[in-house]
């Protein structure tokens, strides 16, 4: 539900209000599908909702105690495959839902054909869901970049009697905390750091200096 609200928050500030308030009205608002497009344009996003879906196929299996053993003999060389160049992530993803179809069919037979239905509408919601919080950062991204927030809080910070070690400690601190707030906050906060990026990257050379 977080998640939801926080895509939904994003289309809504990113999307409408900041294009029709900033950019120009409703004229600005054919923007919209051109970004949409552009942030889903990428073939590896294919492998989103094949993990999505073998992880709906195990939980529906109920495979339970056994999954990790079991997941480590069939899946364990995904990873291996990956980092070698075997396969692509995307490949990975096909391998380990056809892996987790066999696991759930044929060796605990906990998953029937008519379980199909519910998993691949489980899938399709969850999908959705994330493929909607990351167009809504896009569009934030996209505002704040026309808007010229970014170069306007690296002058800021440039300019403060702070030292830059300290600043830089900040940001390392923020991607830290991170990794414990849900998927949907994260989204937001990292499409906001990305677009300081070609700022830092020309500032951080001279804080390590």
């Amino acid at each position: 539900m977080l998640s939801i609200m926080v895509g939904c928050s994003l289309l809504l500030s990113g999307g409408v209000l900041g294009m029709l308030f900033f950019l120009g009205g409703p004229a600005a608002f054919t923007q919209i599908p051109v970004i949409a497009y552009k942030t889903l344009d990428d073939f590896v996003l294919v492998a989103v909702p094949l993990y999505i879906l073998m992880s709906e196929i195990l939980l529906k299996g109920k495979v339970g105690n056994g999954l990790f053993e079991l997941g480590s003999k069939w899946l364990g060389h995904l990873p291996g495959g990956i980092y070698t160049g075997l396969f692509t992530p995307t490949e990975a993803a096909a391998v380990g839902t056809f892996y987790s179809l066999i696991i759930t069919f044929f060796v605990y037979r906990t998953v029937k054909l008519r379980d199909m239905s519910e998993i691949l509408q489980d899938t399709v919601k969850t999908t959705s869901m994330i493929f909607a919080i990351m167009i809504g950062a896009m569009l934030f991204g996209f505002i704040l970049t026309a808007l010229q927030a970014p170069q306007t809080l690296m002058l800021l910070v440039t300019n403060a009697q702070v030292s830059r070690w300290i600043i830089f400690i900040g940001i390392n601190l923020v991607l830290l905390a991170l990794g414990s707030v849900p998927f949907a906050i994260i989204m937001a906060l990292e499409i906001v750091l990305l677009c300081f990026a070609p700022q830092l990257a020309t500032w951080l050379p001279s804080v390590l200096q």
